[in-house]
């Protein structure tokens, strides 16, 4: 009866314990990286794109946007609402050390409003009052510089934050959006000039489409007004999240290289070991095509084998280093993905095939009688 192609790796577990930790090493290092870069890029996502999901950014060339471009933004039938504002930035730790934050200046009126397009919600205190220096901050800020309500942000307090002044933390967001939410008017009475009630940047948000609305606001006010939309934050995003993974596929292509090699020198090593094994084989009754194809099951079977080894171990190692070193200071980091898949899949086939393409050249060689009377 002929073994199962699995059985010469249960059988010589000395021989193969080696290659499953090499597979599983590999794929656990490679899936810890690319998890760790996908949260990277997810938190540059979620902070300098997502919110140009749901709205578009007019800033004005002037000290203030006129009354003649408001009243034509108000006309524009693609424009839903809206709403001044003014803003800042928040600092915050990251995943490679501090970053920013945005922090909208809003109405009082337009707070909520804002929030629940947003896709974000008030979970605890409230949101500032008119006039105050009181601020909202996302949950994860909170986390990450273990903050709480009450407690007083900005570069009067910590000189190394980039939000200007002095503020009261008054409420806490959550949601996929870490921003913090303050008072416009609180901002108006610290502005450099005098606004007034006219405003100098608005969110634009879309009667319907949002790329209706901004094909209509680049055509008819493009040029009065710097428009910063979903279009040119993608693109941004795009370069920085190219640049990164080019540098990730750069180590995958080498560990991969390295431990194809090193694979394939040992399958060859074991191979030849069992030529008597591949030659009475043929001699029962497995032609070629067949011994190829079992040659083929055997190296797919380590292979995937030690894909789901380090699958485990990586999965261990990446909620280990979520759970102990970012989650407590707010950075959250997905664990498995597409990302994840696309990085890591590759190692057990490139190996497996590599592994099979050298195999396959010493049997395709192999003269299995005389093999078997030792003459070879």
């Amino acid at each position: 009866m002929v073994p199962f192609p699995g059985m010469f790796y249960w059988r010589n577990k000395a021989k193969s314990i080696p290659l499953f930790v090499l597979i599983s090493l590999s794929v656990a290092v490679i899936g810890v990286v690319a998890t760790l870069t996908g949260s990277i890029l997810e938190s540059i996502y979620s902070v300098d794109v997502r919110p140009f999901e749901h709205f578009t950014i007019l800033v004005s060339k002037d000290l203030m946007i006129s009354d003649t471009v408001l009243s034509a933004l108000r006309e524009d039938p693609t424009v839903g609402e809206l709403v001044p504002f003014l803003d800042s930035s928040i600092r915050t730790n990251g995943l490679l050390g501090s970053e920013r934050r945005r922090v909208y200046a809003l109405d009082s009126g337009d707070m909520a409003h804002t929030l629940s397009i947003l896709n974000l919600r008030l979970t605890e205190g409230q949101l500032p009052t008119h006039g105050t220096n009181q601020i909202a901050l996302h949950e994860s800020i909170m986390k990450s510089r273990g903050l709480k309500i009450g407690d007083l942000v900005g570069q009067e307090v910590d000189s190394s934050d980039y939000l200007w002044g002095e503020f009261e933390i008054s409420g806490v967001l959550s949601g996929h959006t870490p921003i913090g939410i303050a008072s416009l008017g609180y901002f108006k009475q610290h502005w450099v000039f005098d606004l007034g009630d006219n405003a100098y940047a608005l969110l634009a948000f879309p009667r319907k489409a949002l790329l209706d609305m901004n094909s209509s606001l680049y055509s008819s006010t493009s040029d009065r007004l710097i428009i910063k939309d979903l279009d040119s934050a993608s693109e941004s995003f795009k370069t920085e999240s190219r640049e990164m993974d080019l540098l990730l596929w750069i180590l995958n292509i080498a560990i991969i290289g390295i431990i194809s090699l090193s694979m394939g020198m040992l399958n060859t090593i074991h191979f030849l070991s069992r030529m008597k094994e591949y030659g009475v084989l043929f001699l029962i009754g497995l032609r070629l095509p067949m011994l190829l194809r079992r040659t083929l099951m055997e190296v797919l079977i380590l292979s995937l084998t030690g894909f789901l080894g380090g699958t485990t171990l990586s999965w261990f190692l990446t909620w280990f280093i979520s759970t102990q070193i970012f989650a407590p200071r707010g950075i959250p980091i997905q664990i498995y993905s597409l990302r994840y898949v696309v990085f890591t899949l590759p190692i057990p086939l490139f190996l497996a095939l590599f592994s099979f393409l050298t195999i396959r050249w010493h049997i395709l060689k192999m003269d299995a009688v005389a093999i078997v009377e030792g003459r070879e």
